[in-house]
């Protein structure tokens, strides 16, 4: 006797996507009867579900604003990396017709491994996670040097890339921010790291390397996910994204020994020059920037408030950056020197 599909939460459906559509959805691929669904978290271009079956739990993914090709590229990604560590990157299961992602009604939907562990945000985390944070970065830009970018169609992107305001300059007044202080801001940062960006190391960037990415079982990483943001860029502004996104307390305070923490979790398993260490607050700040700039146009293009508490809250950070950003790199640049043999090619070089 077929069991009932059961949603755990209210109100999870996307737009015009029932239960009996997943349930159609599911039987597109070679996996056991669908029994249960539960929302697993939505953001601007997905929506995510926990599909439950008699014999194992997927992740089912719904594109909301990607095209074609960009899908493809993420889901070759994935696939490629899941091929090295099957345990640590998900699988994506292809439609019983072989197509890596499957069309429906208008819709883009894939279906991937459910990753084993759970969430822990990084108001959480210990010495020893942002330690292990950092390593398994670097692991990661490992793992992704060993793909060409040609084979997954990456576009380039980075922190090192222009930001203007001027068109969202009505709805950052509405919260009270001064569009001309964010550009002068960003003017001196291009001023500055433009001319670095060259003298940087490239790679293929996860782009959001974050708490609500990566899985943790045991108190260690067991899962990291969720590729869409990924592109070729500079390697430093992966890690300076990371830092950015888990190491501010919840007063928008920056912990010093977490982002220490991160670095020697990364210069343990990876490699950074002196030169790019000392581009690393600058490109905390351009992140911030990227996303006040990002969370504006969503609340133009979407007009949920949310986006507006987020601005408020990056702003903050921004504020407490610039105005402790020379004891920050002066903190960082000396506890590199003291305690890590990192910068003594740099120097006989200088």
């Amino acid at each position: 006797m077929k069991r009932d599909i059961q949603i755990k939460t209210t109100n999870v459906m996307l737009r015009d996507i029932s239960k009996r559509d997943i349930k159609d959805i599911i039987k597109n691929f070679d996996v056991s009867t669908l029994e249960r669904v539960e929302k697993l978290g939505r953001s601007t271009q997905s929506q995510n579900f926990i599909v439950h079956t008699k014999d194992a739990k997927y992740v089912l993914k719904i594109y909301l604003e990607r095209n074609d090709d960009e899908i493809n590229s993420e889901l070759n990604l994935i696939n490629l990396l899941n091929k090295m560590k099957p345990n640590l990157y998900p699988k994506i299961f292809h439609t019983k017709k072989g197509e890596i992602f499957l069309s429906y009604r208008g819709y883009r939907i894939c279906l991937m491994q459910y990753l084993d562990g759970e969430f822990l945000e990084s108001d959480k985390f210990n010495i020893a996670n942002f330690y292990e944070i950092g390593q398994k970065l670097a692991e990661l830009h490992s793992d992704l040097s060993k793909l060409k970018q040609q084979d997954i169609n990456l576009n380039n992107h980075d922190l090192f890339y222009n930001i203007s305001f001027e068109d969202c300059r009505d709805i950052l007044t509405k919260v009270g921010i001064s569009v001309k202080k964010l550009e002068n801001i960003s003017t001196e940062l291009n001023k500055k790291l433009n001319p670095c960006k060259n003298l940087t190391s490239k790679g293929i960037l996860h782009n959001d390397f974050t708490d609500w990415n990566i899985r943790f079982k045991n108190n260690h990483i067991s899962g990291i996910f969720d590729f869409s943001d990924a592109c070729f860029g500079s390697l430093i502004s992966d890690v300076a994204t990371t830092i950015t996104e888990t190491c501010f307390t919840k007063n928008n305070l920056l912990r010093r020994g977490a982002i220490i923490s991160i670095l020697r979790g990364y210069l343990s398993k990876g490699s950074l020059s002196f030169q790019e260490i000392s581009l690393l607050i600058p490109l905390i700040k351009k992140r911030i920037l990227f996303i006040i700039k990002y969370c504006s146009d969503k609340y133009r293009l979407f007009g949920d408030k949310k986006y507006l508490t987020f601005i408020r809250d990056y702003y903050l950070k921004l504020t407490y950056i610039c105005k402790n950003e020379d004891a920050l790199e002066s903190y960082l640049l000396k506890y590199i020197i003291k305690n890590l043999n990192l910068v003594k090619n740099d120097l006989e070089m200088n």
